[in-house]
């Protein structure tokens, strides 16, 4: 499938952008100390001197579920509290709708634990 051009840019990590060992190990402290990847981009925007055309993470995240929303048989549900604040997404496509059916009384779930630094659980 094509990538677009937001998809290319989340790929992106500080081994492909024109940046010193010092520059990495300073993102590498700001990622330990769990600060937003908008700080982090601000870092290294001044640092390198130039603006970054990447998109925030809630951007990024909006664009990738309204083009699944696209797609013939994926659907999307983004679950809300009381207070309008997203405490869950979950997507199904139509490969994982076909995978349901085939082998529906089975449950594998693969969780990471709260091994990023994005303040949630990312989970399969």
């Amino acid at each position: 499938h094509l990538t677009t051009r937001a998809e290319a840019a989340s790929y992106l990590t500080t081994k492909t952008l024109l940046i010193d060992d010092q520059d990495r190990e300073d993102v590498k402290t700001l990622a330990d100390a769990r600060a937003s990847s908008k700080q982090i981009t601000n870092f290294l925007n001044e640092r390198i001197g130039e603006e970054s055309e990447f998109e925030s993470a809630e951007e990024c995240l909006k664009n990738m579920l309204h083009a699944l929303v696209q797609i013939e048989s994926s659907n999307v549900l983004v679950i809300q509290d009381e207070m309008d604040v997203t405490c869950g997404i979950v997507v199904q496509t139509k490969l994982q709708k076909l995978m349901l059916e085939r082998w529906g009384e089975t449950l594998a779930m693969d969780f990471t634990h709260g091994t990023n630094n994005l303040g949630y659980h990312l989970g399969t």
